[in-house]
């Protein structure tokens, strides 16, 4: 018989962004500043990008496989860093520098992420610390060199719009293509 805890590591599994984009979807209709909205968002747009492109840039460079095999594209099957964890965590501490209220929501899925993917036996408890501490830098640096740079308003839009685009996409590729 399957548990409760079982489904629900299934569906941080299979569509990890969730939660993180309802709180940026309440985000988006409850702040008052427009522009402060779409500079933020586009900060997050970027965190993601080079988030995943350094995590998968490590796993290519380490190949370190997982403890059991869970994805269909040998790239994406290693295991070290945590992608879930670097991105929970990184995407926490933006959070955090932005509105600081929003970490008592988002603190406890961030860690039941990191519980799920060793329940899951997706990755070890090095690689899950590792993705963390690595998402956590990200942030660190994307705050402190890109949050007090404006770029160009209509970039910043096509950077929010894609920000919001980008969750649902990533999880029809990862349940269609990628999910064994």
């Amino acid at each position: 018989m399957e548990r409760i805890s079982d489904k629900i590591d299934i569906l941080v599994d299979r569509i990890p962004e969730l939660p993180f984009f309802i709180f940026a979807f309440i985000y988006l209709l409850t702040s008052p500043k427009p522009r402060e909205i779409v500079h933020v968002f586009s900060i997050c747009f970027i965190f993601i990008v080079i988030g995943l492109g350094v995590g998968m840039m490590l796993k290519l460079l380490f190949k370190i496989p997982r403890p059991k095999r869970h994805y269909s594209i040998k790239a994406i099957d290693y295991g070290f860093p945590s992608l879930h964890s670097l991105i929970s965590a990184g995407a926490l501490t933006l959070v955090w520098y932005v509105e600081p209220t929003g970490v008592i929501l988002l603190l406890p899925i961030t860690l039941f992420y990191m519980i799920s993917r060793h329940h899951l036996g997706v990755h070890r408890w090095s690689s899950i610390l590792a993705g963390s501490i690595l998402g956590i830098i990200i942030a660190i640096l994307c705050i402190t060199y890109l949050y007090e740079i404006y770029f160009n308003v209509k970039l910043e839009i096509f950077f929010t719009i894609l920000f919001f685009l980008l969750p649902p996409l990533i999880t029809l590729l990862r349940n269609h293509y990628v999910l064994k």
